[in-house]
This record gives C-alpha cells, sequence and structure tokens, in this order.
C-alpha cells in the first residue's frame, strides 16, 4: 500500500489516497553514497562530494553521506554506475519494506528510537551508524533527505491500484523523500516528518547552496 496509514492524522494532502500499488524488482544500493564514492567518479570538485550539514559545515570523512550533489548530478553519479534514482514509488516501497505502518519503524513516534540520528555533524554523516531495515537497507530515514526520479505532482497518489507508478512526464520541481537528522529535542514537534509516506519537491539545480542537501542512493533494473 501506498500513502498515508490509516492511524496518520498528521497527513498532508498530497500524501493521499491511500491506494494498492505494485513494485517490480529492482537492486538498491544499501545507504547512500558516500564522500569516498563520489571522489573515486572525479566529476566534480571535492567539495561537492562533501557531507554538507543545514549549517553548512562540512566534513571528508570517507564513510560521510554525499549531500552536495543537485538532482542533476545525481542522475550523472547514478548513470555512471549503470542505474537511475529511485521513483518516489520505489522508494516508499523501501521505506515500508513490507509493512504498512504509519513510520517506516512502526506505528509509534518512540520506535524512531536508534534509528533516527539525532546527535549533529558528529556522528549523523556517517553511513551505517544505525540499524538496518528488515531488507537490510541503511539511511532511507533519520540521516540525509534523498533526491528521486520523479517531478513533483500534489496528484501523484491516484486512486486506482497502478503498476510502477511515474510522476509527469514534465513539471517545475523534482520530488524528494527521507528526511535527515534531527535534534532529539524537537522530535516531538517535527516526528512526523518520519513518517513512511512524506513527500516534498525542489528545484533540478536544488543544493546545499539554496539551504538544502540532498543525498544519493541509485537504483538498477535487474538484468
Amino acid at each position: 500500500m501506498m500513502g498515508c496509514a490509516p492511524s496518520d492524522n498528521t497527513c498532508l494532502l498530497d500524501q493521499k489516497p491511500r491506494h494498492q500499488v505494485t513494485i517490480s524488482d529492482f537492486l538498491v544500493m544499501d545507504t547512500l553514497l558516500t564522500y569516498a564514492q563520489c571522489s573515486s567518479f572525479q566529476l566534480f570538485p571535492q567539495a561537492t562530494c562533501r557531507y554538507m550539514d543545514p549549517q553548512g559545515t562540512l566534513g571528508a570523512s570517507i564513510n560521510d553521506v554525499a549531500t552536495a550533489l543537485t538532482w542533476q548530478q545525481a542522475v550523472q553519479v547514478c548513470e555512471l554506475l549503470g542505474g537511475r534514482l529511485p521513483t518516489e514509488a520505489e522508494f516508499e516501497f523501501m521505506v515500508r519494506a513490507g509493512g504498512n505502518a504509519r513510520f517506516f519503524c512502526g506505528e509509534q513516534e518512540s520506535c524512531l528510537g536508534s534509528l533516527v540520528c539525532t546527535s549533529g555533524l558528529s556522528t549523523c554523516q556517517r553511513v551505517r551508524q544505525r540499524a538496518a531495515n528488515p531488507w537490510g537497507l541503511y539511511d532511507l530515514n533519520g540521516v540525509m533527505a534523498q533526491h528521486v526520479q520523479d517531478y513533483y505532482s500534489s496528484s501523484y497518489y491516484g486512486p486506482d491500484p497502478v503498476t510502477d507508478p511515474q510522476g509527469p512526464a514534465t513539471g517545475v520541481f523534482r520530488g524528494g523523500r527521507g528526511v535527515g537528522w534531527i535534534q532529539s529535542a524537537a522530535c516531538s514537534t517535527y516526528c512526523y516528518y518520519y513518517t513512511a509516506s512524506m513527500r516534498y519537491y525542489s528545484p533540478p539545480d536544488f543544493g546545499p547552496a539554496q539551504g538544502g542537501p540532498r543525498g544519493v542512493r541509485c537504483v538498477r533494473e535487474l538484468p
């Protein structure tokens, strides 16, 4: 199922209606693109591959998430790896990992616990520091917001069952999924951002210079 869980009373209109979706099998990176991986491609300046937090602080550990890439640059990386960015539907499918709860970990905010990073730059930029989901995928939520393939549409969630839904053919904004780290004290106010159906959008050239770092996770069709 895709869309708001029945227990979610914080849903926005663009997360409705809840409906059945079929997703074809695909391969996916088990965590986000790192500084080391990004740098090895020699496509961009080194600073573009670094982790950048919302305050503009840069990291440079080999296991830091590469978050300074725009949507266009993320597409370049995935194409180099023989893949593409995930669709919104594929991303929600990965987050839910076979479940239908409000959050990716269950119904209650308390389940977020150690799965959402709240300790800031010192640890939140590192991949695989929190538990994987039931499918062995790390950092889908709670570390960094992430690029997806689709153009954004407020009516993306159609009322009828669909197979491998795509966004519109044209548009102004690209969609985004996943949510970054937060200060622990803010969770009671902002935990609804971590719901499995949470969506947002930004221009394709949106990056740290515009105040919004994004992570990159690529998928590939099965051979």
